[in-house]
């Protein structure tokens, strides 16, 4: 789902869920309380996403509320920050790169 908030600036709203193997978790081995092959992952995103004075420069901000089997569910905040740089002789930019 997305909202747009100026001509510069938009969030996305976002629900993942997936299937993450042993080898693909976040944590470390001594972090998981039930080792197996594979992993329930549930999250919950905002994504914050802005234009930055070019047309080929943006930042992103996404908080993030996780759940996940190898943590038996607990939640777990995080935060990702995010640079993005379109190169090359970029298209007529419509709701932030967003076509």
């Amino acid at each position: 789902l997305f909202q747009q908030i100026s001509n510069r600036t938009a969030l996305a709203y976002e629900l993942i869920a997936r299937e993450r193997f042993f080898e693909d978790s976040p944590f470390d081995t001594d972090e998981i309380l039930n080792p197996e092959e594979r992993y329930n992952h549930y999250q919950a995103r905002l994504r914050f996403r802005q234009n930055v004075g070019y047309p080929w420069l943006f930042y992103e901000i996404w908080p993030i509320a996780a759940w996940t089997e190898e943590q038996d569910y607990e939640f777990t905040p995080a935060i990702r920050f995010r640079l993005e740089v379109v190169l090359g002789d970029p298209p007529k930019i419509t709701k932030l790169g967003m076509k």
